[in-house]
């Protein structure tokens, strides 16, 4: 800690020193499948609506891919350690994977190449996440966890 002056009342101001930039965390190299048996014939999810209705079950979500920023405190600017989600039509998002998750910080290869681009994700879906094994805080926010595939929207 630092003092400083108060201006003028004479009693010095304790002031934290900046913490330095968390590491980031080591990147996936799980590289998903395009495709899976059926995945035309699962249920679409595209909005906040339909992930409710989907709730547990074996869905194709539809959406642009986007980094989001997983710190408890996400004072901006957004720090990108490689976690994604799904931007569905309606403005809401679903978290591919859980921040946890060791998959969960995408390789810098498929971040480079889906990036703001529409795409097809399987899983099962769970519109309040899924707890973290260990216990502690885990997001309530709607996540696609047991991913089977991922590819360019169709």
């Amino acid at each position: 800690m630092t003092t400083s002056s108060s201006g003028g009342s004479g009693h010095p101001v304790k002031q934290r020193a900046p913490s330095p930039p968390a590491a980031a965390p080591p990147r996936s190299e799980r590289v998903y499948p395009e495709t899976v048996d059926g995945i035309d014939a699962l249920p679409r999810v595209t909005s906040a609506a339909d992930v409710k209705a989907h709730d547990g079950a074996l869905v194709r979500v539809t959406g642009t891919y986007v980094e989001r920023d997983v710190r408890m405190r996400a004072d901006p600017p957004p720090v990108h350690l490689g976690h994604v989600a799904i931007k569905l039509a309606d403005g809401s998002a679903v978290a591919f994977l859980t921040a946890w998750s060791k998959d969960g910080p995408r390789p810098v290869a498929e971040i480079e190449r889906l990036a703001g681009t529409q795409v097809d994700a399987v899983g099962t879906i769970f519109a309040l996440g899924i707890p973290r094994p260990q216990g502690g805080n885990a997001a309530a926010e709607p996540t696609l966890v047991d991913i089977k595939a991922l590819r360019p929207a169709r």
